[in-house]
């Protein structure tokens, strides 16, 4: 196979053709690096920016971490149509509209005097709600048993919050622990009960090999803990520990969100 073939078959298709198969050996490792780059890109330009990683920065970037999985799932089901809603390309444009709201949102801070995440926080709901009711549920009981799942999860951790290591299951470990097990609840039920198929690589071995999608919840619980320990006991200042819980809040609560509504719409 000739270079231009190979990616032709393995980076251009999948974005062309979303409904095949978007995650292989090859693009999955190349998309890791490209991640991890955007990241510490967006950690300069927020540091840069002086904007601090804290409650208000994650409750009002949420809007837009969701609002990448509506775009993708209205993808999915063909109500938006151009690939710049299929991975990778949707995180560029969510990107994009998020350092927009960013922006704008200092700017209303310093000449009207209102904090940042309050324009941005609401400008994102707006965004947000317009496009979600692009969405056509017809399997409700995806979500509830989804949302039920998590919520025996969130109750072990609240449970861990309340008597276990105070210092390790802070309330934000906590609330992004409870997005990773919103995250694995998805795919069992997707998995288990609706015939989805994982598309990620390293997850669909292991549900392939292990007997079943269950096997998501202690990986993602176990390697998110062993992440936030490692980020907790870094020598690193508080604002790059922040910021990197928030990108593993937004690999986990994204993904999470996509699946349940793509089981909820039949795509």
């Amino acid at each position: 196979m000739s270079i231009g073939g190979f990616i032709q078959q393995y980076f251009i298709n999948p974005v062309i053709y979303p409904h095949t198969e978007v995650y292989n050996i090859y693009n999955t490792p190349v998309y890791g690096l490209i991640f991890a780059v955007a990241v510490f890109a967006v950690y300069k330009l927020l540091k840069k920016m002086e904007v601090p990683i804290d409650r208000s920065f994650f409750l009002a970037t949420l809007p837009y971490i969701l609002l990448a999985s509506v775009f993708r799932v209205l993808r999915d089901a063909d109500i938006l149509t151009s690939n710049v809603f299929v991975s990778p390309l949707i995180y560029l444009a969510v990107f994009a509209i998020t350092i927009t709201a960013l922006l704008a949102s200092i700017a209303v801070q310093k000449f009207l005097g209102a904090h940042y995440y309050i324009p941005m926080g609401a400008a994102g709901g707006f965004i947000l709600a317009f496009f979600a009711i692009k969405l056509m549920i017809i399997h409700p009981i995806a979500i509830v048993q989804i949302l039920g799942i998590t919520a025996l999860a969130g109750g072990i951790i609240y449970l861990l919050h309340k008597f276990s290591s105070k210092k390790l299951f802070t309330p934000i470990n906590c609330f992004i622990l409870l997005a990773a097990m919103f995250d694995a609840s998805s795919t069992f039920v997707g998995v288990e009960f609706y015939s989805a198929v994982e598309k990620h690589v390293l997850p669909n071995f292991l549900i392939a090999h292990l007997g079943g999608a269950w096997i998501m919840f202690p990986l993602k619980f176990f390697v998110i803990l062993l992440a936030l320990w490692a980020i907790d006991n870094s020598e690193t200042d508080t604002f790059f520990t922040n910021f990197l819980k928030f990108a593993i809040l937004t690999i986990t609560l994204g993904p999470g969100a996509r699946n349940t509504l793509r089981l909820a719409m039949g795509t």
